[in-house]
């Protein structure tokens, strides 16, 4: 991240590649990597990865702040196994969005209203959320059912992500 928004770098000779122009934080991929989203000023925007030039938006508008109205450092982007539909933690919500129509679909809003500080997605469709009072939460991104809450932290949990079988 520098000043002037996010810049990618090149794995293979470590150098500052082509910069994103405006674009904050909340980085994902999509569709195979070959869309980044990312929060620039007040909404979602899809960038290509090949060249970096800006694609698009998607509807509606996110705020970055958790309930309390704290900036968050970092607002989770992941994308469904197909890369059609990306997630956002926002507020007391998982958010979701359709690549193809961008548009809003309808948010999974989880049991205790806390701030989603990170998301990790299951090769499989099942989407967890870390929230800030230290539960975890499993979605069904199919059916949109909150299958499982872990509530064993003490306090925020800092990342969650599954083993390449899932199974973990």
């Amino acid at each position: 991240l520098e000043s002037a928004g996010l810049r990618r770098w090149n794995t293979r000779t470590w150098k500052k590649d082509l910069p994103l122009s405006g674009l904050k934080t909340a980085l994902g991929f999509a569709r195979g990597g070959r869309v980044i989203v990312g929060v620039e000023q007040d909404h979602l925007s899809l960038w290509h990865t090949e060249n970096c030039s800006k694609i698009g938006q998607l509807s509606g508008t996110v705020s970055l702040l958790d309930r309390a109205g704290v900036a968050l450092v970092v607002s989770p982007v992941v994308a469904s196994p197909d890369g059609e539909t990306v997630f956002l933690g926002d507020r007391g919500e998982i958010r979701s969005w359709d690549i193809e129509g961008r548009i809003e679909l309808a948010p999974m809003r989880y049991l205790a209203g806390e701030s989603t500080h990170c998301l990790a997605m299951s090769r499989d469709g099942i989407l967890a959320g870390a929230h800030g009072n230290g539960r975890v939460t499993l979605w069904d991104i199919a059916t949109r059912q909150l299958l499982h809450v872990f509530e064993a932290h003490m306090a925020w949990v800092s990342t969650v992500a599954f083993s390449p079988d899932g199974s973990l």
